[in-house]
């Protein structure tokens, strides 16, 4: 297994029982403890603020109705990082061709050296997080 299979097996996706299964509580679930969702509500935990993370698509289009009701973002200054995500995956554009122009301000890991596992930041000197603004980018840097 390389690198970077390995670490993605040590880690649980953060929707992991965010919501009943809907199989239990028919009695057809076949995955038992491996299963995605949960079970009893003792189980549930709590989903992600994922709030204006991801593009707008309608907005992307030119035109979105939902307008200050819409929970995705209406360009690059609105997109916020959520912690429980950052760094959590490869940055595609980084992967193909090795470069990204949102730099150190990209909320993907570029290269595995960045990559961390998902949840809450760790403390100390490398999950340092301050706002940084440049080239028409803002957003969360770890230092």
């Amino acid at each position: 297994m390389d690198q970077f299979a390995a670490k993605m097996c040590q880690t649980r996706p953060k929707l992991f029982k965010t919501k009943l299964c809907r199989y239990f509580q028919e009695q057809r679930c076949t995955r038992g403890e491996a299963c995605e969702y949960a079970h009893d509500m003792v189980e549930v935990n709590d989903t992600p603020n994922l709030r204006k993370t991801k593009l707008c698509p309608a907005f992307m289009r030119g035109r979105c109705n939902a307008a200050a009701d819409c929970k995705f973002a209406h360009g690059t200054q609105e997109l916020r990082a959520t912690m429980d995500f950052f760094k959590t995956s490869l940055c595609s554009d980084w992967s193909a061709t090795r470069t990204c122009v949102r730099g150190r301000l990209c909320r993907y890991a570029h290269g595995l050296p960045e990559l961390r596992q998902p949840g809450p930041l760790p403390e100390g000197g490398a999950g340092v997080v301050v706002v940084v603004a440049g080239r028409g980018w803002e957003g969360l840097l770890l230092l």
